[in-house]
């Protein structure tokens, strides 16, 4: 992917413990040019340009950047909140919020912030992603995978992968939890199969012990303490 297929952030190589290279994208905050990097974890196959810088701006939002109208624009959280004031872009107009507190500014925030709605482009990647580690509803995920790691490899909120997988794929469960349940499952079908052999033996048991209280009983009214057991 080149440079000019994203408006918001650059295009970069990030190196890995193991030496190798993985996709990455870059922000640079225009009040104290401090850099972060992320990498892009994505579906398999193509997917257009557009809705990948959506994905990516969500990550670096969640990591606390303010995300301007060009690259120029752009905030490091640190910045953000020591600035005297902030411009709060929506729907392309602008809003200006004296910066008098973090918490006056957290209260601000808070009340302009509603739940979004989930898009076509989120609802589609999430299922493409899912789709890459399901193994079956009556398995689930792959082993290691989850909700919550789709929803931090895509860059959506959780909430948004669980929907799609409850309404698509079936329970968040994975291969690990699969094995336990079925584990349990097989554990529970023994037992019921053992008490179904020694349920006869311990009603008779239960029987004999009756029994043996009512002859006592009586002994006892002739005279003679205690029923001798045989030898």
């Amino acid at each position: 992917m080149k440079k000019a297929d994203y408006e918001l952030v650059d295009f970069c190589s990030i190196q890995m413990d193991n030496g190798h290279f993985k996709r990455g994208a870059s922000l640079a905050c225009s009040h104290c040019s401090k850099k972060e990097e992320t990498i892009i974890n994505t579906v398999k196959g193509p997917v257009e340009s557009e809705v990948e810088e959506r994905i990516i701006i969500h990550k670096f939002k969640k990591l606390g950047w303010v995300i301007g109208k060009t690259k120029s624009q752009h905030l490091c959280g640190t910045c953000f909140l020591s600035k005297k004031e902030i411009i709060i872009m929506k729907d392309d107009k602008s809003t200006v919020i004296p910066m008098q507190s973090t918490t006056a500014l957290q209260s601000t925030l808070t009340s302009k912030t509603a739940p979004r709605a989930m898009t076509r482009d989120e609802r589609y990647l999430i299922t493409m992603k899912i789709n890459e580690h399901w193994l079956g509803e009556q398995v689930g995920y792959e082993m290691g995978w989850s909700d919550e790691r789709i929803a931090t490899d895509l860059g959506t909120p959780r909430a948004f992968v669980s929907t799609v997988r409850d309404e698509t794929f079936g329970p968040d469960i994975n291969e690990k939890d699969s094995k336990v349940i079925n584990e349990a499952q097989g554990l529970l079908n023994e037992i019921r199969e053992f008490s179904k052999i020694t349920q006869p033996i311990v009603q008779r048991l239960t029987d004999l012990a009756g029994r043996v209280k009512s002859v006592e009983e009586q002994l006892s009214a002739i005279g003679i303490n205690r029923l001798k057991s045989p030898r």
